[in-house]
Parts: C-alpha cells; sequence; structure tokens
C-alpha cells in the first residue's frame, strides 16, 4: 500500500533493446570484412610476385640454356677432334635444335660438313639421336687416302663415341654429297638425295646404310649416271650396290662385298639394254648409234685362291670411219693367287670379222684393280669386211664407190685385214687409263683388166 492508504502497483519491466544500433552495426561488421579481403589481397600480391620470378627465371633461362648449350657442344666436339661453328640454338620439347652448322675434322683432310639445321633428341642430359637436315658433304681427295684417314680417326680415340655429349644413332637426310678427286683427276662423284643412317653398338665399329639417288659420277670428256647407290656397313663388313638403271634397280646392277682389307667378291648383271639407258652416252666411247649393251661378271676371292669370270657385248656400234654397224663381243676368265695379279685366261674379243685371243692381267687392291690387257687378231680376208679396209684408214669412205664397182664386175678385192689393240684400265685413276688400236690392212682394189 502506499501512502495515501491506496493499492501498491509494481513497476512495469522494461524492454530489452535487442536491435543493435543503427550506429554500431558498420563497426560491428567491419571487422569480418577488413579480415577478409586482407587474406585475399596477400595471396593475389603473393601470387603476382611468383609469377614475375619466374618469369624473370625463364627469361633467364631463355638466355642461358641455349648459351650452355652451344658451349657444351663446341666444346664437346672439340674433345673429339672435331671443328664445329654454330649460328644459333633453339630449345625445344625433346632437345635442342642447331641452326647454320659447319664441321671439320682435324685428322680428316678435305672434308667439310654444312647443315642449315640439326636436330638434337635428348634422353635427359644425353643425346639419343641427331639428324642432319639438308646437309652438304663436300670431299677433295683419292678415295684410297680419304678413307683411310676416316678410318684411322673413327678408331681412335678422339673419334670414338663416348661422354655425355656422344649420340647413341645419326641420320642424315635431304642431303648432298660432292666428291672431287675421287679416282684421279678430273673425276668426282655427285650424290644428291642422300638418306644416312648410322648407329654406335656398344663403342663398336659404327653401323650404317645409306642410299643416294641420283649418282652421278664425272670422268674426263663426260658424265656417268645417273644411278642408284646403296651402301651398307656393319662390324668391318661393307655391301656396295649399284643400280644402273633407277626406273628398274633389279634390272642392271652391280654389288661388290668386302671388308676393312679388300675386296671378297663383285657380280655384275646387265641383260642387253641401250647404252644410254645404264647412264653411259655413246659419246663417251667415241661411237655413236642405238647401242646396246650387254655383261656379266663375277669376282671371288675365296682362301688362297680367287676367280674371274666375264662375257658381254657391245652391238650396234658406229663411228666416223664405219659404214655399217658393227658389234664387239668378249669372254674371258682368269685366276691366280688371293692378293695378287689374276692371269687372264681363254679371253677372246671378235671387233666384227677380227677375232683374237685377249692376254694379260688383273690386279686387285685393297680400293679397286687395275688390268693390264693385250689382243691380237689373225689376219682376214678383206672380202669379210662389207667396207673393204686400206692401210690409212681402217675402214675406208670409199666403201660404196667400190661396191659399185664390184657391183657391175669390173673390179675386185684382195688382201688381209688384222689388228692389235691394248687395254690399261685402273679403277682408281679414271683419267689414267688408254686404250691402243692398231689395225694392219692390205687390202687392194684391182679392176679387171688392169696389169
Amino acid at each position: 500500500m502506499t501512502q495515501d492508504g491506496g493499492p501498491l502497483e509494481r513497476p512495469k519491466p522494461q524492454a530489452l533493446p535487442l536491435a543493435i544500433p543503427a550506429a554500431a552495426r558498420p563497426a560491428s561488421e567491419a571487422v569480418p570484412a577488413a579480415t577478409s579481403g586482407g587474406a585475399k589481397g596477400v595471396v593475389v600480391r603473393v601470387l603476382v610476385s611468383l609469377l614475375v620470378v619466374m618469369t624473370v627465371l625463364l627469361a633467364g633461362a631463355c638466355v642461358t640454356i641455349p648459351w650452355f648449350v652451344h658451349r657444351a657442344v663446341v666444346d664437346a666436339a672439340a674433345e673429339h677432334g672435331v671443328t664445329l661453328t654454330v649460328q644459333s640454338v633453339e630449345m625445344r620439347m625433346t632437345g635442342f635444335s642447331l641452326q647454320g652448322i659447319e664441321a671439320s675434322a682435324d685428322a680428316v683432310h678435305g672434308v667439310h660438313l654444312a647443315a642449315p639445321e640439326m636436330d638434337v633428341q635428348m634422353n635427359g642430359v644425353t643425346p639419343q639421336r641427331v639428324t642432319l637436315h639438308g646437309a652438304e658433304l663436300l670431299i677433295n681427295g683419292r678415295y684410297a687416302a680419304v678413307t683411310s684417314e676416316i678410318d684411322r680417326f673413327l678408331m681412335s680415340e678422339a673419334g670414338t663415341p663416348g661422354g655425355a655429349w656422344s649420340p647413341k644413332s645419326l641420320v642424315i637426310e635431304g642431303s648432298r654429297v660432292a666428291w672431287q678427286g675421287l679416282a684421279g683427276d678430273g673425276v668426282g662423284i655427285q650424290a644428291a638425295g642422300l638418306h644416312l643412317e648410322a648407329t654406335w653398338p656398344e663403342a663398336d665399329h659404327p653401323a650404317w646404310h645409306a642410299t643416294s639417288d641420283p649418282v652421278t659420277v664425272v670422268v674426263p670428256h663426260g658424265t656417268l649416271g645417273p644411278w642408284r647407290v646403296d651402301v651398307e656397313r656393319s662390324s668391318g663388313a661393307a655391301r656396295v650396290r649399284v643400280a644402273f638403271d633407277p626406273g628398274v634397280p633389279d634390272s642392271s646392277w652391280l654389288v661388290i662385298l668386302g671388308d676393312d682389307k679388300a675386296i671378297a667378291s663383285l657380280d655384275l648383271v646387265v641383260p642387253r639394254s641401250p647404252l644410254a639407258r645404264l647412264g653411259i652416252p655413246p659419246a663417251l666411247l667415241g661411237l655413236t648409234g642405238d647401242l646396246q649393251l650387254a655383261a656379266t661378271a663375277h669376282y671371288v676371292a675365296l682362301g688362297a685362291r680367287t676367280t674371274a669370270t666375264c662375257s658381254g657385248g657391245v652391238y650396234g656400234a658406229k663411228a666416223a670411219d664405219l659404214p655399217r654397224p658393227i658389234d664387239l663381243v668378249w669372254e674371258g676368265s682368269a685366276a691366280g693367287a688371293a692378293g695378287g695379279a689374276l692371269d687372264v685366261k681363254a679371253g677372246r674379243l671378235a671387233v666384227g670379222p677380227l677375232t683374237g685371243a685377249v692376254r694379260g692381267t688383273v690386279k686387285p687392291f685393297d680400293d679397286g684393280f687395275r688390268l693390264d690387257l693385250g689382243w691380237s687378231a689373225a689376219p682376214v680376208p678383206c672380202s669379210a669386211f662389207d667396207a673393204p679396209l686400206d692401210p690409212t684408214r681402217p675402214f675406208d669412205i670409199g666403201y660404196e664407190l667400190r661396191q659399185l664397182a664390184q657391183g657391175v664386175g669390173v673390179a675386185k678385192v684382195s688382201g688381209t685385214v688384222s689388228a692389235r689393240a691394248s687395254l690399261a684400265f685402273d679403277s682408281r685413276d679414271l683419267a689414267g687409263s688408254s686404250v691402243t688400236f692398231a689395225p694392219d690392212v692390205t687390202c687392194k682394189l684391182a679392176l679387171f683388166g688392169a696389169p
């Protein structure tokens, strides 16, 4: 009760202020907002920093790695006795590429290699496969001298593959070889479309196979080819195959087998074919016309004995002093001790109606062979020739007039014809080869009724 006697009233409870004051809300929400935004900013700044660092490192690597590869490749080549120059280096996913290279070996004179590009495929830090594109190999010197230096270099410590920068295989494609002085002055070879693959199994002799088409051989006064040439070499053994008609490579061919010391066998098969189709210009032989050639030859060095056989012919030969085409046909064999000269036996050569024995020797060498042959034809009557001969001209261009005189019964031909010839042929010096032909003619034309 109150003092005035009235009832006592309880105070009403006040409402709790549950709502957050508007002024206080931004302050209470600012803490989590500031915390979230700051974390994101830090992350972004870290990522940007890392990207900058990586960019700098990659930029440095793009400069440093090519420089390192350039230096390492040139130094490694020098350790193997090879002088190498490189214009630029391009890094790739599988390795690197060298641009504008030139190379020569100090121990091999007269050999120079140039290529616009060389790809190197890596396995870790070791080259596995080297590929040369569009290379040009220039060689100057005789076959025996150059190959001897190459063999000594490959078998030396410098030429033996080894070390971190030595590849396991080599490929050369779309390339060219130009060899001057291969078999003497004025004799060379041009090989285009070269494809070569080489491997070095367990530091052994390199095994390689090369194919080139077309191949032409330059000799004094002419060019032979184009031919296709395949060369294989493995463990000291070599095989060379020449296709004289690249359009039909199995029709006319030459196969040579040998090793590091000498030729072991040779086989030649040429069915009767137009001479021009075999890459042999008739003018190179001093003849004209649609000549045809057929030839077979076999040479083998077996044990202590060496044998050789050959046969063939040139058909339809014409020359300035020949009133009609004639045929040249030959056959023969030779035998001798291994490594020595072979004596020609049962050799015969027919030049038109002139037939005689062939005598001489065949001398094999490690890098070729030499023929020294002589031929002598027994006398035959002048009447055996369609064109009687006189002492000064083997085949007299006055044949038509004499034929007319004989045809009307006012003249007759008497006397004989014989001939001698020699051949000196050295495959190592084609420019020094020579042929001589010396006819002995006693033909006479007499008019009937003349004293």
